[in-house]
């Protein structure tokens, strides 16, 4: 993450932001029954040459754990692009 980069936990998430901005947070970190997963709040605007995100809904996409922590550049990748992409929906 780079140095502008706030967390907090919302919705009982660790949740990470930049320069404070919680409407268009970038990714979470959510702790559910099956276990551990990363999610990206408009990973559907994020998709790239990597395809690790899965997920149908409007807004939200997660890279299968597996490929999160076996392939850390494409996840890297998407976080560093969540960043460029922040604000690009409306409110």
């Amino acid at each position: 993450m780079c140095s502008r980069t706030v967390t907090s936990i919302v919705t009982k998430r660790l949740t990470f932001t930049v320069e404070g901005d919680w409407h268009h947070w970038l990714c979470s970190i959510a702790v559910t029954e099956k276990g551990v997963k990363l999610v990206f709040h408009k990973g559907a605007r994020l998709e790239g040459p990597h395809r690790v995100l899965s997920g149908s809904g409007r807004h939200l996409r997660e890279p299968p754990a597996v490929t999160a922590l076996g392939r850390p550049e494409a996840t890297a990748g998407l976080v560093r692009d969540a960043i460029v992409h922040q604000a690009d929906m409306p409110r």
